[in-house]
């Protein structure tokens, strides 16, 4: 046994004379003698045993079957989008179970994620290893992004379908809790969403803009449940009593598909498009929502059930180096010189707007950790800085290697930071 009760459970052997068959580690209380009779467990020896099984059972309960133990304090983890370079954040979390001792979905109570991490979200509460997810992506790959782009949307779906089942629900899992977002683009401007395993916070707030449009109702994608079977689809015509489906009540693959629709790269799902338009890093948006949920246990008298958030961990998956822009200036060309000119500048200003728009390092890593810093909350950001840009939909191995042989050296550098983090993870 390697959980943390291990030197508990040999010192209660050892304390009834059972012999060890591997050498006593420091520390530990010596074995007794094979000769000696052990003597009769009197009333002090049973409330040893009884005060060290409590100690064990102590502020633990089972929740999907996993024990989870009661904290004064909640952790949040944050994973970033990036479409292949997910495979930064598996390395990451790969490295921080090795030092915690324990897998991700035992070291935090809330999990989020954007695009490439809102999948790896939805897999760290199912219970996928890391190692398995990280074989995962390289089988991933070759099958997804297939031809050139905007890739066929089937083969990503059917993936998807195959890892998460086609009719698993959100609520299926219900802890960790888990916010997958994404962007509404059925109207202009667009709005972030979430995609939760739990009741959403039902706080009075203000729309963020004035409409005079009607919008169809969030069922998030378009979905119908009769008295059986669920089915989903813009075309189904089930023959019983319908009703429609809730955001809660949604498909595990639809909302990793919704997350995930990075645009240029796959079409839209439904009306939806890839949260990384509006939160790349979705720290701040986690945050927001876990206040949200606490103002609502308030508003509703449950104030005994709100945990302050004592741990934020944000992951990156990896910053590109940064180069020299020769040009941003778009401007009516009247020779083709300056016409050349203008198209260099349109192409570089187009690549400036997106990169600014998905950026999950720089201001928002900034904004995120003094926040943090304001509320008397940790904040730990991990995202290595790597030698090359890698693209969303990379397929070389010998660059997918290069990159995760770099985030390993990373966080050998990072070690004692890595090191504070799992403690701390242990300890909340």
């Amino acid at each position: 046994m390697e959980g943390p009760n291990r030197k508990i459970l040999l010192d209660m052997l050892c304390s009834v004379g059972v012999q060890r068959c591997l050498p006593p580690s420091p520390g530990s209380p010596p074995p007794f003698s094979i000769k000696a009779q052990p003597a009769g467990i009197g009333f002090e020896d049973i409330m040893y045993a009884g005060a060290a099984l409590g100690a064990m059972s102590r502020g633990s309960s089972q929740v999907d079957g996993l024990k989870v133990e009661e904290r004064k304090m909640d952790r949040l983890l944050c994973l970033d989008g990036g479409g292949i370079k997910g495979l930064v954040l598996i390395q990451m979390l790969i490295a921080l179970e090795r030092e915690a001792g324990r897998p991700t979905r035992e070291l935090f109570d809330w999990v989020a994620g954007t695009s490439t991490g809102g999948i790896l979200a939805l897999a760290i509460i199912h219970g996928k290893s890391m190692e398995y997810l990280r074989c995962l992506y390289f089988r991933m790959k070759e099958q997804v992004f297939r031809g050139s782009r905007p890739y066929e949307s089937a083969p990503l779906e059917d993936f998807l379908k195959k890892e998460f089942g086609e009719n698993t629900k959100m609520t299926d899992v219900r802890y960790p809790r888990v916010m997958v977002t994404s962007v509404l683009a059925d109207r202009h401007p667009g709005e972030l969403h979430i995609f939760r395993n739990y009741d959403p916070p039902s706080v009075h707030r203000e729309p963020p803009y004035e409409t005079t449009a009607t919008f169809k109702p969030l069922t998030i994608p378009q979905g119908w449940e009769d008295e059986d079977v669920l089915v989903v689809g813009y075309t189904a015509e089930p023959t019983r009593k319908r009703r429609k489906v809730t955001d809660e009540e949604q498909l595990v693959w639809r909302a990793a598909r919704c997350s995930g629709a990075a645009p240029t790269y796959f079409r839209p799902m439904g009306r939806f498009l890839d949260g990384g338009l509006l939160a790349n890093n979705p720290t701040l948006d986690a945050m927001s929502e876990i206040h949200q949920c606490n103002k609502a246990l308030t508003a509703e008298s449950r104030g005994k059930e709100i945990k302050r958030l004592g741990i934020v961990v944000s992951l990156g998956t990896g910053k590109p180096p940064q180069v020299v822009v020769n040009s941003v200036d778009v401007f009516r060309p009247s020779n083709p010189l300056e016409f050349a000119k203008s198209l260099v500048g349109a192409k570089e200003l187009g690549k400036m707007l997106v990169d600014c728009c998905t950026d999950s390092d720089g201001c928002a890593v900034d904004r995120a950790g003094a926040w943090c810093e304001m509320i008397d909350t940790i904040y730990h950001r991990l995202s290595p800085q790597l030698s090359q840009e890698v693209m969303l939909d990379e397929v070389s191995d010998a660059v997918l290697v290069d990159m995760l042989w770099e985030t390993q050296m990373y966080m050998y550098e990072k070690r004692e930071n890595l090191q504070a983090l799992a403690k701390g993870l242990l300890d909340k």
